[in-house]
């Protein structure tokens, strides 16, 4: 024996147990609508026991606003109707509560086993109340859609729905728009199947990022749309929104930017090529003197502008044309001073200690060019002796840019020291008058130190 057969007792136990754990409600009516039979499960869907249901007539349950369409289904199924009778109605539970059964109703009568109206019920009470709550859902989020300023499309399966906003970036009334599929066809043409896949994946990612893809509107223009999407749990709300001219007027100010970096590095590199004439013709001057003090002048000068051209240099090879990095400056700076005092080239050597961080506006780093300029000089000219310091001589410069967006600035060797004589607020040299100056142009702190040679420090705010 198969094991889905049963011999004629175990049949009927097993169709018992059957009925008895059915989450539907088995009856067998006489026409009147009184019941013959009952299953079990009326006392758990209903409350009831089944001897308390056999007394009674079926109608008695249904609530009165369902009651003529019950009546009538009822008995169209006992006139034979050849289909049946499907209906949903609110059936009264013994706690008072009505619930909401779906039951299927065919004529038996003729069935000599039988001999009566089955009807098989299932409450769907739970199911239609998450239907409606859904229901209520959807609708409240068409209308948070519709409302929107924005333009907004409401994809639930493959259906869709588009705002008014919607509607005039696209040029397509809402009934054009019913599915997904319509949408890529017509917003996309030849690029549907290209987009449908760019959608798809998206989709499996989590729509990750706002995209911005060109879509064809229903006059034929070409307009570049953006589109953040956000899922739930029974569909998405894109939002979109036309960024054709605002993209437009980004390409143009792209342009226009890069036109103006092109005008700015060639006046950079003319100012340098400028300044370098100037030091060309000082250069030249110097070759109609013979007197040291005039050309120890004339080459002060030459390296003040060499400084303020080295800015204009690193700038012109910059890609920030505002700002400049001046570890590298300083290093290229102090360098070609070395080059210009090539006897002290043995007895002196320079170190850098300049965070990489630390960038400085044009405002600032001619300001600080020339102060180094100066004090580098100033430290060749007189810090350092032979006999004193045989190639055991330091010069090291230092920029530290600290939390607060102050700089630190300085200058140090480890030479004779500055004489006590020299103040450096009264200072008559020009060299020193410039550092002065200079530093009242930063709107820093200038202070020495004479304890093993000398260091000058400036402290100034950096400028954003």
């Amino acid at each position: 024996m198969g094991k889905n057969q049963h011999t004629p007792t175990s049949n009927e136990q097993y169709l018992q147990a059957l009925i008895e754990n059915s989450n539907e409600l088995i009856q067998v009516l006489n026409p009147d609508g009184s019941f013959q039979y009952i299953s079990p499960s009326v006392e758990r869907l209903l409350g009831y026991t089944p001897a308390e249901v056999l007394n009674m007539v079926t109608f008695e349950f249904v609530h009165p606003d369902d009651l003529a369409k019950a009546r009538w289904a009822f008995q169209r199924v006992v006139r034979k109707s050849p289909y049946g009778a499907s209906r949903t109605l609110r059936i009264r539970h013994k706690n008072g509560q009505w619930r909401l059964f779906e039951g299927t109703a065919r004529n038996l009568l003729d069935n000599p086993l039988v001999k009566g109206i089955v009807v098989n019920a299932r409450d769907i009470t739970e199911q239609t109340r998450a239907k409606q709550a859904i229901a209520a859902s959807e609708k409240r989020l068409r209308l948070m859609v519709e409302n929107l300023p924005a333009g907004a499309v409401h994809v639930d399966g493959h259906g869709i729905f588009i705002n008014k906003t919607a509607e005039e970036i696209t040029g397509y009334r809402r009934e054009e728009l019913p599915t997904l599929d319509v949408w890529f066809e017509k917003l996309y043409g030849e690029r549907k199947e290209e987009i449908q896949t760019l959608y798809e994946k998206r989709k499996q990612a989590g729509f990750p990022n706002p995209r911005t893809v060109p879509i064809i509107r229903k006059d034929g223009q070409i307009r570049q749309v953006r589109f953040i999407v956000y899922a739930y749990e029974h569909g998405e709300v894109w939002l979109v929104s036309d960024v054709t001219e605002s993209m437009q007027a980004e390409s143009q100010l792209i342009a226009s930017l890069q036109e103006k970096e092109v005008l700015l590095k060639e006046i950079h590199h003319r100012v340098k090529n400028n300044l370098q004439v100037i030091y060309s013709l000082l250069s030249l001057q110097a070759g109609y003197f013979s007197d040291k003090s005039v050309l120890e002048a004339l080459r002060d000068s030459q390296h003040r502008i060499r400084s303020m051209a080295l800015v204009h240099e690193k700038l012109y090879q910059s890609q920030d044309l505002a700002h400049i990095n001046p570890a590298e400056y300083i290093r290229s700076l102090v360098t070609q001073l070395f080059n210009s005092y090539q006897n002290m080239a043995t007895l002196v050597r320079f170190e850098s200690d300049v965070d990489k961080s630390v960038m400085l506006n044009i405002d600032q780093a001619i300001p600080c060019g020339l102060i180094i300029n100066e004090l580098v000089t100033n430290s060749l000219k007189y810090a350092f002796s032979t006999a004193q310091h045989n190639g055991e001589g330091k010069i090291t410069v230092a920029m530290k840019q600290q939390n607060d967006g102050q700089v630190i600035l300085s200058v140090a060797d480890n030479g004779t020291g500055l004489p006590e004589q020299i103040d450096f607020e009264t200072a008559t040299s020009l060299g020193l008058q410039l550092v002065n100056m200079l530093t009242l142009q930063l709107e820093g702190q200038l202070s020495v130190s004479r304890q093993g040679g000398t260091t000058v420090t400036v402290v100034f705010q950096v400028e954003e």
